[in-house]
């Protein structure tokens, strides 16, 4: 293991903790008192050491980078790392499996609150990050927590059975060692790509037969590296931009270059009459995702965003420069939502748009795509629009499972298991 140097824990730096933990409590974040313990006792900059105090001890997230400048995810900001806490029901004397440990900052509080009768598990497929948890850990006496490097995938049989296996990033499937390891009744929380990038942070219960999804809310985790990685095809267009294709029809080996040649061809808008806010995107999003096994997700970074040769629905302009926009996607076709030809999208972090009628624009010489992708939002309109994500309802079972759907079921193939899901 490599040693890194921390940052004395002194008086100074034990006031800003405390200061810092106070705000959270001020803020409605932290409620319970064994979490806001464990903030208090649990020093932040012993695994976030290479950024400047001041901003370790507050409301910030970091973008994790290795020593050759790798990005490798994110250290979510402490009010996330709270919430995700209070959400959670682990108590003292668990066994947790913490799959994507990233920083450890957030396992280091778990350890606290299982103490020393439990056990903590932190499994990251990044060495050099392993090192920094473990060093973590050990400056912070967590003897009973233990930083692993390998493929989260694999799970961690030793420290099994688990009555949580907590992943901290977007994972495509449910892995069977997973499955495996995790106590009958145990709890495993997932942020899970329903379809292409759609992700939702679903917490799930064991039973006998399936994984039963007990509560569930949005979410956008980095997705996992290894294994479970999310599908993805990227293509570089030129040294500053690129294009990032998420897609579970996978119909061609180079998607993203072949998303490049239709986007570069002739293209036709359709209006759909359909007026829209941009908060009412994200649920006919959903609908798209569960309802079409050709949905795609498009992610254009640098210049690509704002040339409009990827008619975007958001831009980002922060950590991760770029824009995105969804659609449906073959081979020989592509139509994409977008907002009207003569209008710029969201940029994240501006002030609400109004509403906007939304069109779709079609790449390629096959208009089907378009025709179904308008016809899912006229549908999505005619079912009222739902909004209520509380009744989306997501059961997993093995692949060979013998069950059959209802007539109000949406059912996801995936590599190793099956997605149920009921909504609206």
């Amino acid at each position: 293991m490599k040693s890194y140097s921390l940052i004395p824990d002194g008086n100074d730096v034990s006031a800003m903790r405390q200061a810092y933990v106070d705000a959270l409590k001020v803020s409605g974040r932290i409620r319970s008192a064994h979490i806001e313990a464990a903030f208090r006792a649990i020093p932040r900059h012993f695994f976030l050491s290479k950024e400047p105090l001041k901003d370790v001890y507050s409301d910030k997230g970091f973008g994790l980078q290795l020593m050759d400048g790798s990005k490798v995810g994110y250290a979510a900001q402490p009010h996330g790392v709270a919430e995700f806490l209070e959400r959670l029901a682990i108590r003292p004397g668990q066994r947790v499996m913490v799959i994507g440990a990233g920083s450890g900052y957030d396992s280091a509080l778990i350890a606290h609150i299982v103490g020393e009768m439990g056990r903590v598990i932190a499994i990251d497929i990044e060495e050099e990050l392993v090192d920094i948890i473990e060093n973590g850990f050990q400056a912070a006496g967590l003897t009973w927590a233990q930083a692993i490097c390998g493929d989260g995938a694999l799970g961690y049989s030793e420290g099994a059975p688990y009555e949580w296996i907590l992943m901290t990033t977007g994972v495509y499937d449910i892995a069977p060692a997973w499955c495996e390891q995790l106590k009958q009744g145990g709890r495993m929380y997932v942020p899970l790509q329903l379809r292409a990038h759609i992700q939702r942070f679903i917490e799930f219960e064991a039973s006998e037969t399936c994984l039963q999804g007990i509560s569930r809310q949005r979410t956008k985790c980095s997705p996992m590296r290894g294994t479970l990685g999310t599908p993805v095809d990227t293509f570089k267009i030129n040294p500053e931009s690129e294009l990032a294709v998420y897609t579970d029809n996978r119909s061609t080996n180079d998607v993203a270059k072949s998303v490049n040649k239709l986007l570069e061809g002739s293209r036709k808008d359709w209006p759909t009459g359909i007026r829209v806010t941009r908060q009412e995107l994200e649920n006919l999003t959903l609908w798209l995702a569960v309802r079409e096994p050709e949905f795609c997700q498009i992610w254009g970074g640098g210049e690509v965003a704002t040339t409009g040769f990827l008619p975007c629905l958001k831009v980002y302009t922060g950590f991760w420069k770029g824009g995105d926009t969804c659609g449906l996607l073959r081979e020989e076709a592509l139509s994409v939502l977008m907002y009207p030809p003569d209008q710029e999208p969201y940029v994240i972090g501006q002030d609400d748009t109004p509403p906007f009628e939304l069109f779709v624009r079609s790449f390629g010489q096959d208009d089907c795509l378009a025709h179904r992708l308008v016809d899912q939002i006229i549908a999505w309109d005619n079912a009222a629009r739902p909004l209520d994500e509380d009744l989306l309802q997501v059961r997993v079972y093995p692949k060979n499972a013998d069950y059959t759907p209802s007539i109000d079921e949406w059912v996801i193939e995936k590599q190793w298991t099956r997605l149920v899901i009921n909504w609206p």
